[in-house]
């Protein structure tokens, strides 16, 4: 203002007279002056005069983080703008100034600080900030006791700077932190007491984008299965992230879930040369073992191999791992870098195998396999011969405490073994065909044989190579020391029989103390073919049955014809044919003979429960043909399966010398020959059609077809009724049967007859019925003989159950359990071979069943468990019943069980208290309690009937009832049961 040419200094105050406008903490603004009038009225607001402008401090916010590649180290800044400006009009004001109180930050916590926060003060002095970590996880940052507010020369922009890093573990992902400031802003006026200072909080939530390597590792096989106690994986790594190169890998082992596998050699074998890496046990059954760069899209090969202590499948846990630094030496270390994968321990099975040359290929000297091999199957009495058998480590898995039994026919009764004769040769230890003695031990278990066998340890025969422990190797780990062969000789004695063979169990151990594939398994060599001076002859026999080879009833007779060739030798003084009866055959007489030269019959005997039918040969016979025979006849035998007729014939030799002995006769088989026959008698088959039960003349009806599928009868048959024992479901004979009824016969083959017929009062069981015996009639005797069933007796135990049909189930438990009105049924089996299913069968009155479901079987084998929950029971009382179904249809029916329930007391009324208005929910126990409600009442406090509600309707075991014509209060509702049961509950209402 100028005033006389003068200018005249002028302090003026911005008041805001203005209701409308409010100036509340607001740094930048507009103050209009203006001048009196002559009136000295002042002018109306926002008249134009001389404008102040001021601007205070103006702050941006900036938050930035670049997307992240796994290892990278990035700073997240924390900047913002401060501007402070003002017009020239009023030069002499104080301009503001401003300062960072603090800063916090939330920062995810795969994210972790790599280096000490500082303030950057775009050219000014950089200071240190303090820091420190809150119990929430956050981290408040405050400047330094050198970092200064600035003041209003310039636009400047400080910023905290923290640099920040992942983790192994953290994933690919878009991850929200979160900031808040906390800044003081001043305003410094001319007068003290009039400075502004303003406290300001600003939050903001920056988003950090981080991308991990895609690694995966898996095995690609297993190159090893368990052989002698190691195995070898082959693995692959490989960097599905094309565009980023992984610097620090490693492979961790981790095998704290089976502690018997170690870590032995670790093979890179990316390039096809193997190179071997050193690994790194860091402790607690962790390995690591460093494979370097995985340049982007590249995979790396390695081979694992370990070795483990239990033989059984187990698990080596291998994953991939990466860091930033350098490969871990600690477990602490360790990042969750990625997947497991799993290398499995397959253990290999040793196999043994064992072989036994025939005589003619088998060398002559054991000492001496080149000399020349025996060259014939055909030995002579008191003639050495040799014997040659290998044992082969015929799996990849070496064999341990291998030993064998050797089966000698007559060993000590007529061959023996050759002292000082064994040797032994091992592939890989032995030069070929260069056998050697057996050890001392080895020769002592030659020499004591226990019966006609030898039981003979490898160790015994070469302790120093195959004792304490050592194993014949496996053929995967030395193909040139997987073989053994131990050679004897024999010698025939005064007591020999020919025509038989030898015979080789052999067994060992696998290197987990488990018994290798093939022990046990016998080997024989072909039949020793043994002829003394004397040459035995041969004889060629052939039988039939006339006229025809079956047999029907249980007295049926038929003629046996011989017809013999003896050729290629003499018949001696006792040399014999003797024919063996099958079972049920038996010897009739009626001996004829057709040739000039005839056996003499001699007699019959009985051994093993069979009849032996005895002839002797004329001697001195060659070159003759016998053409005879006798009478076969059957007995009262159950069987219904014809045996064979076996026709053996015996030449008798003897006064042969072997060295200085005169030998003893001995028997020598010259043939043999085998006649099959069948035997066919009434087979019945018993069918309950139907059993039902009269209450009210306490009377059963039932009707049984009898059916014959066998040879038709001669006489009557009797079926005997009986009651079924109620726990064990059977018949119990020693009780009189009910009734009985006779069928006359004959009954022929594949008719059927049908038995109706009632009885009153038997004093049987209402939940178990009838069971039904076939018996003969005294007169028809064994004419009328049965198949299949002892004491001509035949079972039916359950109604349409056929009676030679025996279920391949065994059933062991059935029981019934309530739980809350309803039933669980519970059984069990035994065993379900060919088994199809359960039918779980309902009654109300234990006589009438319905099928409520069925449950398949599991066909094991053993021990089975089931339990099925009837949810809808249509009655407080119930009988069940199994119907077990066989895969062909047969069935059979399990006892019968049932259960009485009390459901009453048991409603449910919801909710309540209701709102006045709802609708009250009445829920049941059961459906079947449900059906039988017929009534239901709702009265007041004082018993007057408000709402009578006849049979109500139903759904899902609840019913609905309305609550409109109902006042808010207490109300009392009663449910009436068909049987005459009464139910009250109290009901609140009110108004919401």
């Amino acid at each position: 203002m100028r005033w006389n040419g003068r200018k005249t200094p002028l302090e003026a105050f911005a008041v805001n007279t203005c209701e409308s406008i409010t100036l509340n903490k607001v740094n930048n603004f507009r103050a209009v002056f203006y001048m009196l009038d002559a009136e000295l009225d002042r002018r109306f607001c926002y008249t134009l005069g001389t404008n102040l402008f001021y601007t205070g401090s103006d702050y941006n916010f900036n938050t930035t983080m670049d997307e992240l590649f796994m290892c990278q180290k990035k700073n997240i800044g924390n900047a913002f703008a401060f501007t402070s400006r003002t017009g020239d009009i009023f030069p002499n004001e104080y301009r503001p100034t401003h300062r960072i109180d603090s800063s916090i930050m939330w920062v995810p916590e795969e994210f972790i600080l790599v280096n000490t926060p500082k303030v950057d003060s775009d050219g000014d002095v950089v200071v240190e900030v303090i820091y420190h970590e809150n119990p929430d996880g956050s981290i408040t940052f405050l400047p330094g006791p050198d970092y200064r507010p600035h003041n209003w020369r310039n636009t400047f922009n400080p910023k905290i700077k923290s640099k920040w890093t992942t983790t192994c573990s953290t994933p690919t992902g878009i991850y929200t932190g979160k900031t808040i400031y906390h800044k003081t802003l001043y305003n410094y006026l001319h007068d003290a007491d009039k400075h502004v200072q303003v406290m300001e909080t600003d939050a903001h939530l920056p988003e950090i984008i981080y991308t991990a390597p895609d690694v995966q590792t898996v095995v690609i096989n297993q190159v090893q299965s368990g052989i002698n106690g190691t195995v070898e994986w082959e693995v692959q790594t490989c960097n599905y992230s094309s565009e980023m190169d992984i610097e620090t890998n490693w492979l961790e082992f981790d095998n704290t879930q089976n502690p018997d596998i170690t870590i032995e050699q670790v093979l890179d074998i990316t390039s096809g040369a193997a190179v071997a890496i050193p690994f790194n046990d860091i402790g607690s059954g962790k390995t690591i073992v460093p494979i370097n760069t995985l340049f982007g899209g590249s995979c790396a090969t390695h081979i694992i191999r370990a070795s483990y202590s239990l033989c059984e499948e187990k698990d080596l846990l291998i994953r991939h791992g990466w860091g930033c630094n350098d490969h871990p030496s600690v477990i602490e270390e360790i990042g969750n870098c990625s997947e497991f994968t799993f290398g499995r321990v397959t253990p290999q099975p040793a196999q043994l195998s064992a072989t036994i040359a025939t005589l003619a290929e088998t060398p002559a000297d054991p000492m001496n396999p080149s000399a020349g091999l025996f060259g014939s199957d055909t030995l002579i009495m008191c003639e050495p011969f040799p014997v040659e058998f290998r044992i082969i480590s015929a799996g990849a898995t070496s064999l341990f405490d291998i030993n064998f039994d050797i089966l000698i026919p007559n060993l000590g009764l007529g061959i023996e073994y050759v002292p000082g004769s064994a040797t032994i040769e091992v592939e890989g230890i032995d030069l070929p065909d260069t056998p050697r003695p057996v050890a001392t031990t080895g020769e002592n278990a030659f020499a004591n044989a226990i019966g006609t066998a030898w039981n003979i340890q490898l160790a015994d025969l070469d302790p120093t190579n195959f004792g304490s422990g050592q194993p014949l190797l496996g053929a995967g780990t030395n193909p040139y020391q997987n073989e053994i062969i131990i050679r004897w000789l024999m010698q025939t004695t005064c007591d020999f029989t020919s025509g038989e063979s030898l015979s080789i169990r052999s067994f060992a151990d696998a290197h987990c103390n488990g018994i290798t594939l093939g022990s046990g398994e016998t080997v024989r060599s072909s039949d020793l073919d043994i002829k003394g001076i004397v040459q035995p002859y041969a004889v060629l026999m052939d039988g039939v049955l006339t006229p025809d080879n079956i047999f029907v009833g249980c007295e049926d007779t038929k003629t046996l014809e011989i017809d013999m060739t003896i050729a290629g030798g003499v018949t001696g003084l006792n040399d014999s044919l003797i024919i063996t009866l099958g079972s049920g055959l038996y010897y009739a007489g009626g001996n004829y003979c057709l040739s000039s030269d005839c056996p003499t019959f001699v007699g019959t005997q009985t051994v093993d429960g069979a009849e032996q039918v005895m002839y002797q040969y004329p001697a001195g016979i060659t070159e003759t043909q016998m053409d005879f025979g006798f009478d076969v006849k059957t007995m009262n035998d159950m069987s219904c399966f014809g045996k064979d007729i076996n026709l053996h014939s015996k030449a008798q030799t003897g006064g042969i010398a072997c060295g200085v002995n005169v030998c003893q006769s001995t028997d020598i088989s010259t043939g043999f020959s085998i006649v099959g026959y069948s035997v066919e008698k009434p087979n019945f088959s018993l069918i309950m059609e139907d059993l039902g039960f009269e209450h009210a003349t306490n009377t059963y009806n039932y009707s049984i077809n009898v059916s014959n599928y066998g040879a038709a009868t001669e006489g009557d048959v009797i079926v005997d009724l009986y009651c079924l024992n109620e726990l064990t479901g059977e018949i119990d004979l020693s009780y009189p049967y009910v009734i009985s009824h006779t069928i006359p016969g004959p009954i022929a083959q594949n008719e059927t007859v049908s038995i109706t017929d009632a009885v009153i009062d038997p004093q049987c069981g209402l939940s178990m019925g009838f069971g039904a015996v076939i018996r003969s009639t005294s007169e028809s005797g064994f004419e009328n003989c049965f198949c299949l069933h002892e004491d001509d007796r035949l079972l039916n135990l359950f109604p349409s159950d056929d009676v030679f049909y025996e279920l391949p189930v065994e059933l062991t438990r059935f029981e019934l359990r309530e739980e809350a009105c309803n039933v669980r049924l519970y059984w069990e089996s035994a065993s379900e071979i060919d088994f199809k299913e359960y039918e779980i069968e309902w009654s109300k009155d234990g006589m009438n069943f319905n099928t409520l479901a069925v449950i398949p079987g599991t066909g094991g084998l053993t021990h089975e468990t089931y339990n099925y929950l009837d949810r809808e029971p249509e009655a407080d009382k119930l009988y069940y019943r199994l119907k077990m179904v066989d895969l062909d249809g047969s069935y059979e029916y399990s006892v019968i069980r049932n259960i009485a329930m009390d459901c009453s007391g048991l409603v449910k009324a919801f909710p309540n208290p209701i709102e006045s208005g709802k609708k009250l929910i009445l829920e049941f126990p059961h459906i079947s309690v449900t059906r039988h409600v017929e009534t239901i009442i709702l009265t007041d406090m004082l018993g007057r009937t408000i709402k009578n509600i006849e049979q109500p309707e139903i759904s899902n075991s609840r019913i609905l009832v309305n609550t409109d014509y109902l006042n808010p209060g207490s109300h009392l509702l009663e449910i009436r049961y068909e049987n005459g049961d009464r139910q009250t509950l109290k009901i609140l209402l009110f108004n919401k």
